[in-house]
């Protein structure tokens, strides 16, 4: 059972080791907000496309024109591809205008709030609250396990590890193979195996000379 589980060499484990420290250091980015959040961003246009609307929405029906208020809506929904549909409530419930699929589509939500795929913003007559803008956005991440290995940061941290590893890897296998073996005997050790009358060759386990000693490297005499 023990041969079949090879210790990995070393090598591999301080490559795996880099790889791991250069994610630690995109994580700690992500956390310190160093490195853009797309995610957020189009949280935050979401946000301030509803807000605009809102307003618009707002004033249009403070003069009760709803024509206009249905060509707003069916105009952002045709310009803007992840907006699915679009409508404007008013505080009894009953839909003023809309856009796309939304009877059919939206999922009522508490109160006013909002999330990734839905967003809700009031719309204010004076100080009194008309009704609401709605609007329906394509999801910004698949439901369940797949959305959470489609989030651009997890996406980003495994490349990062898996390229930065091959990199190291190959890097190592590079540099190992210029240093000279021989520095890792200490010269004292070198110095006793020189005094040796018989030749003496070390050699690692892919075949590689480490040391040889100078009673080795002497040419041989024949005995006649």
């Amino acid at each position: 059972m023990r041969r079949f589980l090879k210790r990995p060499s070393t090598r591999f484990l301080v490559s795996l080791g880099l790889a791991s420290l250069m994610s630690s250091v995109l994580l700690a980015a992500f956390y310190l907000d160093i490195v853009p959040d797309r995610v957020g961003a189009i949280r935050l246009g979401r946000a301030a496309l509803a807000e605009t609307i809102a307003a618009n929405a707002s004033t249009f029906t403070s003069q009760s024109d709803t024509a206009r208020i249905q060509a707003m809506l069916n105009f952002v929904v045709e310009r803007n591809p992840d907006l699915l549909s679009a409508a404007v409530r008013k505080a009894d419930g009953i839909v003023l205008a809309h856009a796309g699929n939304h009877l059919e589509a939206w999922e009522s939500l508490p109160g006013s709030a909002s999330n990734d795929s839905q967003v809700q913003v009031p719309i204010m007559a004076g100080q009194t609250e008309w009704g609401r803008l709605e609007l329906r956005f394509k999801p910004l991440s698949a439901p369940g396990w797949r959305g959470t290995f489609e989030d651009p940061r997890i996406e980003l941290t495994g490349f990062m590890v898996l390229f930065s590893f091959i990199v190291f890897y190959f890097y190592l296998g590079r540099v190992l193979r210029q240093l000279d073996p021989s520095r890792a005997v200490p010269a004292r050790v070198r110095a006793a195996f020189d005094t040796m009358a018989e030749g003496l060759l070390v050699i690692d386990l892919k075949g590689y000379i480490v040391l040889a000693n100078q009673a080795f490297a002497l040419p041989r005499i024949s005995r006649g």
